[in-house]
């Protein structure tokens, strides 16, 4: 670790040093040992390439990624990175291309990665040219090992890497099945977040299900989420880097929340002077019959998908700087929502993004603590609610194990 951080030798994960929110260093080394170490990563959803030709950019750490379906209708993934220059070989963010062409001096590849042809490869009029032993089965671009489940795609850039399934573990996989897995998924639509903040303190705010009925005033001054309602947050995962977050709902037989009563929907939001007119944002239904209102799977490191009551979204954080991260989502529902289902995900929604009315608590969180610690952190922060382990527990609120659990995974993948 860089000089002047410090992770004391008695507290294992109970206390972490300001210092690795901060430092250049060790940003650089988790580029190598975390991004492309032995991880796993969401990649994109099969209804963003729907047909033939169709692609989607990604980012894995600092690695451009690009996810492809040929002409088979077959998926792959790879580094978006001429084999010859360097340059991206797609530029827009989505879209569908016969081939992949690079911009600067044309070389050409099968959708699948694979060099198909070079400019000039034979030279001009007996001038010039590759040398005789250029081989282009040796220059495609390189392919990442991928595992598509429930309408999703992961990939990792280890053949190092577990199995996915070993690597994710039952719950995060059962958890990911019960909202994705349920029916045809269709992208309602995505937005990108700019937050000042190291990308750690994101997966920590994701783990934390300590500030959920404390930060978020909205859920509870609008009666969203109530304090007799149970739930919480715990670790998962072969080493406790994976999270889960549950909350219950009373949920009625005819299968609405009761919370949909008029006195919770038009709740007086009278610190404003206003109610919540727009009763729609309150109105939910049950979608799977378990009663479960919010649901968090978080796969380590960058991963989460998210159940807000009827809002469903997968969220992804790109590292940028060490005190810059870029948090994407992808909202989605179901090909059979009808289409006062799909206008109430897509109210619902507001929750979420950069002005969501949750998420934008989480953001401001995550960049106030960026600028208390500084460019020059000294100390270290404290997590010791629920007791210092890291392994599953009961779901509750009152305890830090989800981020201690992240911070296990995090000092073991990093040698520290």
């Amino acid at each position: 670790m860089s000089a002047g951080i410090s992770w004391p030798d008695d507290d294992g994960v109970s206390r972490t040093p300001y210092g690795v929110h901060a430092d250049a260093e060790l940003f650089a080394r988790e580029q190598v040992r975390i991004f492309r170490g032995p991880t796993w990563h969401f990649l994109a959803m099969e209804a963003q390439l729907p047909g033939p030709g169709c692609f989607v950019r990604a980012r894995i750490g600092d690695t451009p990624i690009l996810v492809t379906r040929d002409t088979e209708g077959a998926f792959h993934a790879m580094v978006n990175r001429c084999s010859h220059r360097g340059a991206p070989l797609v530029l827009a963010e989505q879209g569908k291309l016969p081939r992949l062409t690079c911009f600067h001096h044309q070389w050409c590849y099968d959708l699948d990665g694979r060099l198909r042809s070079v400019t000039h490869e034979r030279g001009q009029r007996g001038q010039g040219g590759m040398p005789a032993d250029f081989d282009k089965a040796r220059h495609g671009l390189p392919r990442l090992r991928i595992h598509r489940m429930a309408g999703l795609i992961f990939g990792t850039l280890s053949e190092d890497a577990p199995a996915f399934e070993a690597y994710a573990g039952p719950e995060i996989l059962a958890g990911v099945t019960r909202v994705a897995g349920r029916a045809p998924l269709v992208v309602l639509g995505e937005i990108r977040q700019l937050v000042h903040a190291n990308w750690k303190l994101c997966a920590e705010g994701l783990r934390d299900a300590y500030h959920a009925r404390l930060l978020h005033r909205f859920n509870a001054t609008m009666k969203i989420e109530q304090p007799t309602m149970h739930g919480g947050g715990t670790p998962c995962g072969p080493d406790g880097g994976h999270y889960l977050a549950v909350t219950y709902g009373d949920i009625d037989p005819h299968g609405a929340a009761v919370e949909t009563s008029a006195g919770f929907g038009a709740a007086d939001f009278s610190a404003f002077g206003k109610g919540l007119r727009d009763t729609e944002m309150t109105q939910v239904w049950d979608d799977h019959g378990d009663g479960l209102l919010v649901t968090i799977q978080g796969l380590f490191p960058t991963f989460a998908q998210q159940q807000r009551r009827n809002a469903l979204a997968i969220g992804t954080l790109v590292p940028l700087a060490p005190d810059r991260t870029e948090l994407r989502w992808i909202f989605f529902g179901y090909a059979d929502d009808d289409a006062g289902r799909r206008r109430g995900r897509l109210k619902q929604a507001n929750l979420m993004g950069p002005a969501g009315l949750n998420t934008m608590d989480d953001a401001t969180a995550c960049e106030a603590i960026q600028r208390g610690i500084g460019a020059a952190p000294v100390g270290h922060a404290l997590l010791r609610m629920g007791g210092d382990g890291t392994g599953p527990t009961v779901p509750t609120r009152a305890s830090e194990a989800g981020p201690r659990g992240f911070w296990a995974a995090y000092r073991a993948l990093m040698g520290l």
